[in-house]
């Protein structure tokens, strides 16, 4: 199994035949994603006009929570106008990092070709359109373990320990102002605790000093907010008003890893299509043979952030309800990436040297995940804006 873990040492990109088909897939994928943006559905959701009355740099300093999402906001606000694409453009921005994010990650960790075959299903995931097309703040949670897996994997095995520990300030920090974050940022402070110090041995004096004012600059910020406005305390912490009763919390926490991506999805029209299941049934295998994988390897130090981030995103799901689903299905993709992986594996283990089998099996997979995007783009751009529920939300 040690040679599957290993398939991610691959060389830096560079801006080669490969370098370009990586930007034109990103640029398909902001194409997708930009769409008739204004006009699918063409009316604002209240909780995208509640995001526009926030939307103001006073508004920004007063509650600084999802403060990367608000200031972007604020600047497209500015040059869009208070419409429909320049109150969802944010979402487009953050989505297109995740993609991007999504890409290296499995690139480094499994190499060309399922990077680029699971990055299709994942950019044509229903979920990312219907969160990264929506002008709400949740696109947040949707990207932030996709930069903190990525950038703890980079921080492990980076020699430039200053941009190491810069970049690990910068991101933390604007981290710290998106709610449940703090929780995430634990984890990877427990688990990338060794290649912290280890960086941090390496800095000068006078570097160990800016770093520190960094964090500091971003935690007393915050901390003055929450001084200030003590109710931004349990958003900030991942809490709603109010909580679930014990019941309901069980019962969304057992339905967020298995009816929701599996089964049967969340009711809610505004972020989603009737009682579809979040996954189609091609993923869903992947993703169950992902997860068989890595429980089988839990030593491994990509296994225990995976399963912490799980934990985390099941909980904040059972407390926040379908939205805390966000955490999860980047996660859950990537566990894709390594069963299609694996699958390969096997595959080309029974047929090391018969070239029609090996392009047989590759072909098998590109029209499952041509299958695959088709079902989520038809869901989306067809079928859920004309769902009546939809129209009604909306309007």
């Amino acid at each position: 199994m040690k040679k599957l873990f290993s398939l991610g040492a691959v060389p830096k990109l560079r801006l080669s035949r490969a370098g370009i088909f990586a930007v034109a897939g990103l640029v398909a994928s902001a194409a997708v994603l930009s769409f008739r943006l204004g006009s699918s559905p063409a009316h604002l959701a209240t909780d995208e006009r509640a995001g526009q009355s926030a939307a103001s740099l006073h508004a920004i300093f007063n509650n600084p929570l999802n403060a990367p999402f608000k200031i972007i906001e604020w600047l497209s606000l500015q040059a869009f106008g208070h419409g429909a694409i320049g109150t969802r453009l944010p979402s487009v921005v953050f989505a297109l990092i995740a993609v991007s994010l999504f890409f290296i990650a499995t690139l480094r960790w499994h190499g060309w070709r399922t990077a680029w075959l699971t990055t299709i299903l994942f950019a044509s995931s229903g979920w990312l359109l219907h969160t990264g097309r929506i002008g709400v703040p949740n696109i947040l949670w949707f990207l932030l373990p996709l930069v903190l897996i990525s950038f703890s994997l980079w921080l492990e095995k980076t020699k430039r320990h200053a941009l190491a520990l810069f970049g690990a300030a910068l991101i933390f920090g604007l981290a710290l102002f998106v709610p449940a974050a703090i929780w995430f940022l634990l984890v990877c402070a427990v688990l990338g605790w060794p290649a912290i110090r280890e960086h941090f041995s390496w800095l000068s004096k006078q570097e160990q000093i800016t770093v520190g004012v960094i964090l500091l600059v971003f935690v007393g910020v915050l901390t003055f907010s929450l001084f200030r406005s003590p109710d931004l305390l349990r958003p900030w912490l991942g809490l709603p008003h109010t909580l679930p009763s014990v019941k309901v919390a069980l019962k969304t926490w057992v339905e967020s890893f298995t009816l929701y991506p599996f089964i049967r999805g969340p009711q809610n029209a505004e972020i989603w299509l009737g009682r579809t299941p979040i996954f189609d049934a091609f993923t869903s295998a992947l993703t169950l043979i992902g997860a068989w994988f890595y429980a089988r390897h839990l030593t491994n130090h990509r296994a225990q952030i995976l399963l912490a981030f799980i934990a985390l995103g099941t909980i904040l799901t059972a407390l926040n309800g379908a939205a805390g689903m966000n955490f999860l299905v980047p996660i859950a993709y990537l566990l894709a990436a390594t069963g299609l992986t694996f699958t390969l594996h096997k595959w080309l283990r029974v047929f090391p040297r018969n070239p029609i089998a090996r392009l047989a099996g590759v072909a098998l997979i590109g029209l499952a995940i041509t299958f695959a995007a088709s079902y989520h783009l038809t869901e989306y751009f067809v079928a859920w804006p004309h769902n009546p529920n939809t129209t009604a939300t909306f309007r």
